[in-house]
């Protein structure tokens, strides 16, 4: 009887029996995964109260380097051996197609009261059944010997096995006519997108899965696929130039023959700090297609990509100045100049684009006109503008002060607002150019005869600068409402409130600042910028990308309108509770009233600091009502 035969029948003629203890094997291993594990007596094993203490410790050490075995794959429940209330499970971690990552780790479990619970120790009954008879021992030590035997021919199975699971896996996701029909350029696309997508199988198929004989470095093409799916890798250098959809790339050179050849890809990522002034930014990858020995394309990677190393990718710009000037050419050829009829709509549709957070849609709009040094110039820089926009560590807001046009040239201006500095004055001038196909963005440098005006516009913006600086506080919070005091003798209705809430819950998740200023009130701050609402905006957007917020009721009384928000991320769950006023133009947050349910020391004093800003624009009793409604709520949360 073969293995899979034997595995088949242990399934089928014992089906009830067998999974009681299988169920609870995969549970404790699943449980030792999240680390939240009782290792002591009536806990989650079946731990003897009589244990001593080093020998506990001696446990909760081996089942912590169990848990460090199973962090990660897939597992899967193996063969089971049942003798009345004692059991032997094996349990496979296949997760991964390298062998030397599967393993199998043998469970005994002891039935008590109906219930299995797994041994602490692996492979043995020991400490987990007291006063047994000579009997139940040999009975034991029979399941402890099985357990440990099995382990090793089920580990022989698995890996002897994986290579045909994997053959199975790429087949499903990789038809094998892609290996020999496709063209160099179109297999590279290929892998780039299963490489996005974090297809392991499919990129396997790309590397040589399917190869009889797999390439000598196939252990480190195993580790290049288990690359695509760690996000620590690909959310940096250089595997980020592969996958990122912020990074936009162009083939830039193809130099093949019969066997395949070498594809050069030109990689604009806007998140590269340049050291050697903004050209740097543009980074080569040359990844080569040849055909192995079944006549298969497969690929080989640069050494940046298979050791992750930044270090490794070697882009000089003197040597391959032929091959980074085409990046340009090959992007206008591919994706066309979009012009606007003026210069104002241009301006509103870069800032759009910057806003959007798509570079490659946003370089449309850029002047590639004069040298390819020049249009690289403007690409690059282009790419940083975008990326001081797009960048998730700092939120800015272009926020235009000034318009003026001269002759063929026209500049916007604009504060360069940041959430986190929010007193800071950045000033940022955009030059527009009249061409033959309509006004276009010029991020770089203008032409020798377009300098006059460029001078003329360059002045302007440096007398403007300080009335300017005055005066962008007021256009930033143009759309959000200003109250001199609260009024409280008007509410919203529960369907507004709730309305409101999901509105606010979206510009957060979104990341749209100036949305979140719309729907917000705040207290008049003796005509200065409301700090605290902007800070507290910051970090909602902030929090949001890591927590979601769901509504969880509305409460009021006589004065005010709240909406209680549930909170919950990896880490921890906390409540929120929102304020909503009735403005002249509709209900609004007040962002500045941030109260949070929490107990400890420094929650009870940031609310409390709440409470007393509160009462410089409520009166008293209007104050005490609403610390009234979050009691009440707090209470309820601390009941449930």
């Amino acid at each position: 009887m073969n293995k899979l035969s034997f595995l088949f029948l242990m399934l089928t003629v014992l089906p009830l029996v067998a999974s009681d203890p299988g169920t609870a094997a995969l549970a404790f291993l699943e449980k030792l995964r999240t680390g939240n594990v009782d290792y002591g007596p009536d806990g989650d094993t079946a731990l003897q109260a009589n244990t001593s203490k080093g020998k506990q410790e001696q446990i909760r050490k081996q089942l912590e380097r169990v848990a460090r075995g199973v962090a990660d794959g897939r597992l899967e429940l193996g063969d089971i051996k049942q003798d009345g209330d004692y059991a032997g499970v094996l349990v496979r971690k296949i997760g991964s197609y390298d062998s030397s990552d599967m393993n199998v780790f043998p469970i005994a479990l002891v039935r008590e009261n109906g219930k299995w619970m797994p041994a602490p120790v692996v492979a043995s009954f020991e400490n987990a059944v007291t006063g047994y008879t000579t009997q139940v021992k040999k009975r034991l030590e029979a399941l402890e010997i099985w357990m440990l035997r099995q382990r090793v021919e089920d580990l022989e199975f698995i890996i002897s096995e994986s290579g045909e699971r994997m053959r199975r896996e790429i087949l499903e996701e990789f038809p094998p006519e892609q290996l020999t029909n496709e063209s160099p350029r179109k297999f590279v696309e290929g892998f780039l997108e299963a490489c996005k997508t974090g297809n392991q199988a499919a990129i396997l198929g790309y590397l040589g899965g399917l190869e009889k004989k797999k390439p000598e470095d196939w252990s480190e093409r195993l580790k290049v696929s288990e690359m695509v799916n760690d996000r620590t890798i690909i959310n940096g250098f250089p595997w980020r130039l592969v996958v990122s959809e912020e990074v936009v790339r162009e083939v830039v050179h193809e130099d093949l023959d019969e066997r395949g050849g070498t594809i050069s890809i030109a990689c604009l990522d806007p998140a590269l700090v340049s050291m050697h002034g903004s050209l740097s930014k543009i980074k080569l990858l040359h990844i080569s297609v040849r055909k192995g020995a079944s006549d298969r394309f497969l690929i080989n990677l640069p050494q940046a990509l298979i050791l992750n190393d930044m270090d490794e990718l070697h882009t000089d710009e003197d040597l391959d100045v032929d091959l980074l000037d085409l990046f340009t050419t090959r992007l206008r050829g591919i994706d066309g100049a979009k012009g606007s009829e003026s210069p104002e709509i241009a301006s509103k549709s870069v800032i759009e684009g910057l806003k959007t957070g798509n570079l490659r849609t946003l370089l449309t709009r850029v002047d590639f006109e004069g040298t390819a040094k020049k249009a690289r110039i403007a690409a690059t820089s282009a790419a940083e503008i975008w990326w001081s926009v797009n960048d998730p560590s700092i939120l800015r807001i272009p926020v235009q002060v000034g318009f003026k046009e001269q002759g063929d040239l026209a500049m916007a201006s604009y504060q360069w607002f940041s959430m986190t500095y929010p007193d800071r004055f950045e000033l940022r001038t955009f030059t527009f150019k009249k061409t033959s196909g309509g006004w276009m963005w010029v991020p770089g440098i203008v032409s020798r005869d377009e300098r006059e005006d460029q001078d003329i516009l360059n002045e302007w913006a440096k007398k403007s600068s300080a009335e300017w600086e005055k005066g962008w506080m007021n256009i930033l919070m143009r759309e959000s409402v200003r109250l001199e005091k609260i009024d409280t003798s008007r509410l919203v209705t529960d369907e507004d409130a709730e309305e409101l809430m999901e509105q606010w819950n979206m510009a957060m998740r979104s990341g749209k600042i100036e949305s979140a200023l719309g729907l917000s009130a705040w207290c008049d701050s003796k005509g200065g910028l409301p700090v605290k609402l902007l800070r507290n905006i910051n970090y909602a957007v902030t929090d949001a990308r890591e927590v979601s917020a769901e509504f969880h009721g509305i409460f009021r009384n006589d004065s005010w309108v709240a909406v209680a928000v549930k909170h919950t991320g990896d880490k921890e769950t906390y409540f929120s509770f929102h304020p909503i006023v009735l403005t002249a133009e509709g209900p609004k947050m007040l962002p500045e009233i941030d109260l949070i349910v929490g107990r400890d020391r420094t929650r009870r004093f940031l609310n409390e600091q709440v409470f007393k800003k509160l009462g410089e624009n409520c009166d008293p009793e209007e104050v005490s009502e609403l610390e009234g409604l979050f009691q009440t709520f707090s209470e309820q949360v601390e009941s449930e």
